[in-house]
């Protein structure tokens, strides 16, 4: 879960990181979480929204004009093939570097597809992303 960012902040706080356990499903673990939260991102490591993932929530609600920042993916760095944004969160930065750095592709709600929508396949940023930053556009 992430905390919005401050003026001047370029990384969202990570405020709590939760990974389910043997035999736990994803939905029992989203119910141990605190309910004041925003689901902001879900990214697969297989196209059209298949295999593993990770999910990202805001803490204080979904993306404003600020955004939230999430400046390294950990084990999940250069693995995303397909991904979805949710809420306000329309526009969408992957970055190839860590902390923002290097070649980027934006998705947003002028193109198709959308973001809000799902991005099945990455094309030329597949497993090369390493951060991301969402806002609203």
């Amino acid at each position: 879960m992430l905390d919005k960012l401050k003026s001047k902040e370029r990384a969202s706080r990570v405020v709590e990181h939760r990974c389910t356990k043997a035999g736990e499903s994803a939905t029992g673990l989203r119910a141990k979480m605190p309910r004041a939260r925003a689901l902001l991102l879900k990214h697969w490591d297989l196209e059209h929204y298949g295999g593993d993932h990770d999910e990202f929530y805001g803490r204080d609600g979904g993306c404003d004009a600020s955004g939230y920042g999430i400046p390294d993916l950990g084990d999940f760095a250069y693995k995303a093939s397909s991904f979805r944004s949710y809420g306000t969160c329309t526009s969408v930065t992957g970055y190839e570097g860590a902390r923002y750095g290097g070649e980027s592709t934006t998705w947003d709600n002028r193109a198709t597809p959308k973001p809000i929508g799902g991005i099945p396949a990455l094309a030329n940023r597949d497993n090369n992303i390493e951060s991301w930053w969402l806002k609203a556009s």
